[in-house]
């Protein structure tokens, strides 16, 4: 392990547990208090450094926060030789840390999280993987095997595109997308919640970790147990640290669903869900919120379209309308669905102005997919909205010549 610089020690000391807490110990910054203690530094001008010096109370004279004393920073501060012998103790395993303040810290993490992003992550294996573009594969730790030979197909497909699968790591789902993509000689990225240290040298990792095919994270201890606080806690990263995921299968509560209805919510990557026989699965729940359906054969998937940078949809897409096709339906067929979503929605409204309720009855969309398309329509000025009530209706200046009206904007 590299040294560590001193903005590093500060960042660890005021964020991370050494072994066992002992009685009258402060308890370290949480990433959401160690967000307003940053913002706060940032605010003064300060590096994290600064507050190793004998000049620390002068430093800190006008913090102002209720659950941030100065009492409480000066003894997690006082850690300086726990915190070598842990850094020493991990060094020899093989384990890398990096902080918020280090240049290879991973850009998407602070461009979803911004303060809030983990303040330091421990890991091993190649971190240049943290980077790259990525899937994420999630789902429960219980499920059929019909599900683990989907999420093998689902790493397998990562490393035929040449992205990285993102999990974490647990079993079910978790592994078994990490190992398609590595058996498939692609990479992955393992965000733990727990046992760092122990799983970095695994029989199932290690050998990968040495071929630099997979690199281990943790934003918490690499000693730390398992917590379910942690668990729910890290599954925000792996979806900010890839750029599209899978939903393989969910329940309506724990882990997987509290993970993607809040990438949902904070709309950080598209969202894809398996379809499943599985009543009591929460897998159309969610689509319902705004993902969408994965089709059964991933291959069948552009992946363009999958991190939302194409307007081309998979053939199990819905169909816009039921009967055979007309001639100028097939005069069509080479255009996006959303153009043909598009021609189809002006035709009705050359008839009456639609509700947006009708216009998804209408078409049988994902609400999240009916938003994406009426807001581009409305960019656009294809379409425009009324209200009281809400309704939608041809723009005003709009050509009535369909097949033309793509050419300008």
């Amino acid at each position: 392990m590299e040294q560590l610089n001193q903005d590093a020690q500060a960042i660890l000391l005021l964020t991370t547990h050494f072994g066992e807490k002992g009685k009258g110990d402060h308890k370290p910054l949480a990433p959401t208090e160690w967000g307003r203690f940053a913002r706060w530094l940032d605010d003064q001008s300060l590096f994290p450094g600064e507050l190793l010096t004998d000049n620390r109370e002068n430093l800190l004279r006008g913090l102002q926060d209720n659950r941030i004393s100065l009492e409480r920073i000066e003894s997690l501060l006082n850690r300086g030789t726990t915190l070598a012998l842990s850094v020493e103790k991990w060094s020899r395993a093989g384990l890398w840390i990096i902080t918020r303040s280090d240049p290879d810290y991973p850009q998407k993490l602070k461009k979803h999280l911004g303060y809030n992003s983990p303040p330091v992550l421990f890991g091993s294996g190649d971190r240049n993987i943290l980077n790259a573009k990525a899937i994420a594969a999630v789902g429960s730790r219980k499920v059929t095997d019909e599900d683990l030979k989907f999420s093998r197909s689902i790493g397998a497909q990562a490393a035929a595109w040449a992205f990285a699968l993102v999990s974490g790591g647990a079993r079910g789902v978790d592994e078994s997308s990490m190992l398609g993509a590595l058996e498939a000689e692609g990479t992955a990225v393992g965000i733990l919640a727990d046992s760092l240290l122990k799983k970095s040298t695994s029989r199932i990792y290690r050998s990968h970790i040495q071929r630099k095919n997979l690199v281990l994270i943790s934003p918490f201890s690499p000693e730390a147990g398992f917590n379910v606080g942690n668990a729910m806690g890290r599954n925000k990263y792996i979806y900010c640290l890839s750029d599209a995921a899978v939903v393989v299968h969910s329940g309506r509560t724990g882990g997987t669903w509290s993970g993607a209805t809040e990438n949902l919510k904070n709309n950080w990557v598209p969202l894809w869900v398996k379809k499943t026989d599985d009543a009591d699965s929460g897998n159309s729940d969610l689509v319902n919120l705004g993902g969408r359906w994965l089709p059964a054969n991933v291959q069948d998937l552009d992946p363009d379209f999958l991190f939302g940078d194409s307007d081309e949809l998979v053939p199990e897409e819905p169909q816009v309308d039921g009967g055979e096709e007309t001639p100028q339906e097939a005069h069509l067929s080479g255009m996006s669905v959303y153009e043909f979503f598009l021609i189809k929605l002006m035709d009705r409204l050359k008839v009456t102005p639609l509700t947006r309720k009708e216009i998804q009855d209408l078409f049988n969309l994902t609400p999240g997919q009916l938003d994406a398309w009426l807001k581009r329509a409305l960019e656009d000025k294809k379409i425009s909205k009324k209200s009281r009530p809400v309704r939608y209706e041809i723009f005003k200046d709009q050509k009535n010549d369909q097949l033309g009206m793509f050419n300008s904007k």
